[in-house]
């Protein structure tokens, strides 16, 4: 991961005074699927709602770590990257989690998982377009990630934990294949 933590007097420009970070270039990564599940504008939203918005700050008051944190608390967000180069320019680097089913559950609540099993709320702003897992589901988005079934947890909650494995798995599968990405709609 690059990062480049500035300590006070780390870089001067050529007048020997530290420079202010001149130009913010903010990257969302959200191939291979197009949907943008957070963009330019929240982030920026984001960094301005917390005072974190660096442009015309010095570099040396700029903590790239709590920006990467604020940003990875983003339930859309897989990872970010922020860095600022020698010249006071900002690069904020962030990789989008790709959606590979949208989960009905019995309660009628929906959300998301990810291709790394994660679920994830769904948006207001942008629709994947996914299969869709309906029927006695019983996960919840409370759910952060599918996880093994514990040996102590009732019957229910095991069933239930193999049922999002086994979606987890077959979703997996289906967005791998062209062909059955293009054909699966709904698994109910």
């Amino acid at each position: 991961k690059r990062n480049m933590t500035t300590k006070p007097g780390a870089v001067m420009d050529r007048e020997g005074t530290k420079p202010s970070v001149s130009d913010v270039t903010i990257t969302i990564d959200n191939e291979p699927s197009g949907v943008y599940f957070i963009d330019k504008q929240d982030v920026t939203t984001m960094l301005n709602d917390r005072a974190l918005y660096p442009l015309g700050k010095r570099v040396e008051e700029v903590n790239t770590r709590k920006i990467e944190a604020l940003l990875d608390d983003d339930p859309y967000v897989l990872n970010s990257d922020v860095y600022i180069d020698v010249k006071g320019k900002m690069f904020i680097d962030v990789k989008q989690r790709k959606a590979i089913l949208r989960v009905i559950n019995y309660k009628g609540e929906n959300y998301y998982m990810d291709s790394l099993g994660s679920l994830m709320p769904v948006s207001d702003q942008y629709v994947a377009r996914v299969p869709v897992a309906s029927g006695n589901i019983v996960g919840s988005v409370l759910f952060t990630h599918v996880q093994p079934f514990l040996a102590d947890e009732d019957s229910a909650a095991r069933a239930n934990h193999g049922l999002m494995d086994s979606l987890y798995v077959l979703a997996s599968y289906i967005s791998r294949d062209e062909v059955l990405n293009a054909l699966v709609q709904q698994i109910y």
